[in-house]
């Protein structure tokens, strides 16, 4: 059976006709599916800020629809159609939400509905902390020098073995990755000589 589907997008001006895709509407004879984007910060740059409540909403009535086999809020069961009915709203909806006209698949609906997400639904990529975001050398050693004056000795103790503890845990770490190498190799990299008396 051929499955559909169409983009929801918000349209902060549709004079402008800007757009950004916020959801998808996927659909055949008998079953309709829709999701949105989990994180808006993205909708909220791009448009106004008042509309993310009013987006959100829609989003919940959305799902509620298609929960009922409706295409959209204020659908209604019918013999015509779903991509007429549907088809008809993407032409002559005017206001900040719209559809695209439906278009067909081969796809069953759940496989089809996880393409759609995946082509149209931008989700926000957790940001990677760059160097700007770490403090200064010396900033970091101020704090750590006060932090040592006010701290308690089995603080300062309690630190001492965690650091130790670390390191013993690279160590290992780099040990096994680099088990090819000769010892001789490794213990000049890492393991540190012994001072002898002159």
């Amino acid at each position: 059976m051929a499955s559909r589907y169409s983009i929801i997008q918000y349209v902060p001006n549709p004079i402008a006709d800007e757009r950004i895709n916020i959801g998808v509407l996927v659909f055949e004879r008998q079953n309709v599916k829709v999701h949105f984007l989990s994180n808006w910060n993205r909708v909220s740059c791009f448009g106004r800020q008042a509309d993310i409540k009013t987006l959100k909403d829609f989003a919940h009535r959305m799902q509620e629809s298609a929960e009922k086999g409706l295409l959209f809020p204020g659908d209604e069961p019918s013999e015509r159609p779903k991509h007429e009915r549907l088809l008809e709203v993407s032409l002559g909806w005017i206001n900040s939400i719209q559809f695209t006209q439906p278009r067909g698949s081969l796809e069953p609906i759940d496989s089809l509905l996880n393409d759609v997400i995946q082509t149209y639904l931008l989700e926000p990529q957790p940001k990677l902390k760059s160097s700007d975001d770490f403090p200064e050398p010396e900033q970091e050693l101020g704090r750590v020098k006060v932090w040592l004056k006010q701290a308690k000795p089995e603080d300062i103790a309690q630190i001492v073995q965690l650091g130790a503890d670390l390191l013993t845990q690279i160590i290992k770490e780099e040990k096994n990755k680099s088990h090819s190498q000769d010892n001789e190799t490794f213990h000049r990299q890492y393991v540190p000589t012994k001072l002898t008396p002159h």
